[in-house]
């Protein structure tokens, strides 16, 4: 049973960084926390609630609910106010980063002496436009003065955000949570009107510019002139999520590509894929990836994803050239043993 953040018996760790929403640094964190859990007790600063974060609300954690940077003096206050008011409150705060907008809860963590203060990367580039990118680059510096920890879920991520002073903590993953089934196979293609015949690649990310969903299309529309019986599965929700859309009609392809939008059955959407595709153009680590490979899924990836998501046989990466992302994809169908069936191309 997860505990509760009301045993104070326990350090206290305040943690930040997260959005809300089930993307890749929620996912991983959250396994950390609930491994943790009877160690420590953990708060949760951000900006909003973070409602769709599940985990948060299952262990009755405290949330304090911060200012955003566009309200600097508020911010500043609330961060001092929160670590002063109660000195020694917290014996760590773990800082998650995408980009360092939010650098200065270090800052305000270092001022009130908490002992340990985490820097956490989770990327090998900031995200954000420009504005985010310029600001994350000047607040680097102060990342590296106010922390005394810094992790990494890559040496790629670490590299970018920390220099040679950091820590690789492999992200946490249980094999049995991602194991092929089936089953669930069967019944998440009934699901979404796709025959035993149908030919499903799929990709599993948040629909930004840098899961690069747009070079997808254009390979399915390429794809499609080979092999008829392919369907492109995009799970995930996000910005891009109407322009993709629009993009599909434009090629023509919308029939044959599937927006299945956020899902919390993963485990059951990989079943149902004969191919993992995941053309990023840069990842920290790429967990999707290693989740379909636990699947026992094939896997075709971007140069943009490091090596150390590579943990089977059957991970090949490939150039951003359509031709070549085309044979990887149809020399690499799910094998028959575990498809029950599946079509290999």
């Amino acid at each position: 049973m997860v505990s509760s953040a009301l045993d104070h018996n326990k350090p206290r760790v305040l943690v930040s960084g997260l959005s809300n929403g089930l993307g890749g640094t929620e996912i991983v964190v959250g396994r950390y926390i609930k491994a943790l859990s009877s160690y420590a007790t953990f708060e949760f600063l951000a900006t909003s609630d973070l409602s769709d974060v599940a985990f948060v609300h299952e262990m009755n954690s405290e949330i304090h609910i911060c200012p955003d940077i566009d309200r600097p003096i508020k911010r500043f206050e609330y961060l001092d106010h929160l670590f002063q008011d109660e000195p020694n409150r917290y014996q760590a705060v773990w800082c998650n980063f995408n980009h360092l907008l939010y650098a200065d809860v270090l800052r305000a963590a270092q001022r009130a002496n908490v002992s340990v203060r985490i820097a956490h990367s989770h990327n090998s580039r900031f995200l954000g436009g420009l504005p985010t990118q310029v600001i994350s680059r000047f607040n680097r510096r102060a990342a590296l003065r106010n922390s005394n920890v810094r992790l990494a879920c890559s040496k790629e991520a670490g590299s970018f955000f920390w220099g040679d002073n950091f820590q690789v903590l492999p992200n946490a993953l249980n094999f049995n949570d991602m194991e092929y089934d089936p089953v669930s196979r069967v019944v998440i293609r009934e699901e979404f009107g796709l025959s035993s015949k149908d030919f499903l690649i799929g990709t599993v990310g948040r629909l930004t510019s840098q899961k690069n969903h747009i070079f997808l299309l254009k390979i399915m529309k390429e794809l499609l002139t080979v092999k008829s019986n392919c369907k492109l599965m995009i799970v995930g929700d996000g910005p891009l999520h109407k322009s993709l859309q629009e993009s599909a009609a434009k090629l023509g392809i919308s029939s044959s590509v599937l927006f299945a939008g956020e899902r919390k059955d993963i485990k059951d959407i990989l079943s149902s894929f004969d191919c993992f595709v995941f053309p990023s153009t840069f990842e920290g680590l790429g967990v999707a990836a290693i989740e379909a490979q636990l699947n026992g899924l094939p896997c075709v990836c971007s140069f943009g994803v490091p090596d150390a998501a590579d943990i089977s046989d059957k991970f090949l990466k490939c150039s951003f050239n359509v031709a070549e992302w085309i044979d990887a994809i149809i020399s690499m169908g799910r094998p028959n043993k575990l498809a029950g069936g599946g079509v290999c191309l």
